[in-house]
């Protein structure tokens, strides 16, 4: 084949390409734009409702919606309230736009919207004069969950008022309270050394008392000596550890006990 014929046949190809091209453009017709209405809900003055469509509002009250637009939409759209007015929001671009209106007068109405470049999307009806109980309404988006929070809501009040009664509690007797535990204070000085004062248990008069554990006093700037005799504080003797605890060794201490004909030692170990 010569070059002059495979050139001919690439013409013939590609004007049978663009032939094909341009009839399926002219069977597809031109693109249309549409203007769909959703309706978000109502303000009445004590906050934003949520309302579906085909849901209802009080007399008054300001109804938002919003309407959504394709890439073949033209500015402005246009809104048809179904009460003889309209609104018109230029769009610069966007897909979605929110309207307000607010109907004076009770009734049902079918709101649309449309724009320069095609027809009306789809519409919605809302019905004026129901009271604000859209949320009551089984068309309404609220309803199931509504009807859901009022039952829960209902079987947590009976088991907040049907559970058994907790008797109040008895009164306290004070005289059966014990008295609180005195705190523990803390002794003056430091203990004296056990083992500089141990002795025998033949060592301790017989009739000694057990005495508490001296303490040796202690003086700000000088050096104490824990290995310091400690002496008994009513007569002045000598005192002595014992694994029994601490007693006095003097003999003549008024604190010895005088001991009956007959009675055994009071001694921590008899038979010493």
């Amino acid at each position: 084949m010569s070059r002059t014929a495979s050139r001919q046949s690439f013409a013939a190809a590609a004007t049978l390409l663009v032939a094909v091209l341009a009839a399926l453009l002219l069977a597809s017709g031109p693109a249309r734009a549409s203007a769909d209405v959703s309706i978000q809900g109502y303000d009445n003055g004590g906050g934003f409702i949520p309302v579906g469509n085909g849901g209802s509002i009080p007399v008054g009250a300001t109804l938002e919606i919003r309407v959504w637009v394709d890439l073949y939409a033209c500015d402005p759209v246009t809104v048809r309230w179904g009460d003889g007015t309209t609104s018109t929001h230029s769009y610069g671009g966007s897909f979605a736009q929110t309207f307000t209106h607010t109907y004076d007068t009770a009734g049902t109405y079918t709101i649309s919207a449309s724009e320069p470049c095609g027809g009306s999307g789809n519409t919605g009806t809302i019905n004026v004069g129901g009271g604000g109980f859209a949320i009551f309404d089984p068309s309404s988006e609220m309803f199931v969950p509504t009807l859901l929070g009022l039952i829960f809501g209902l079987m947590a009040i009976a088991m907040a008022f049907g559970g058994p009664r907790v008797p109040p509690p008895k009164p306290v007797d004070p005289a059966a309270v014990p008295p609180p535990r005195p705190r523990p204070r803390l002794a003056p000085g430091i203990p004296a050394d056990m083992v500089q004062h141990m002795v025998s248990y033949r060592d301790v008069p017989v009739g000694a008392p057990l005495q508490p554990d001296p303490r040796i006093a202690i003086e700000m700037g000088t050096p104490t000596d824990i290995s310091q005799r400690v002496h008994c504080r009513t007569c002045g003797g000598p005192l002595g550890f014992v694994a029994g605890g601490w007693f006095c060794l003097n003999p003549q201490c008024p604190l010895r006990q005088p001991i009956a004909p007959g009675e055994p030692w009071p001694r921590p170990v008899h038979g010493l």
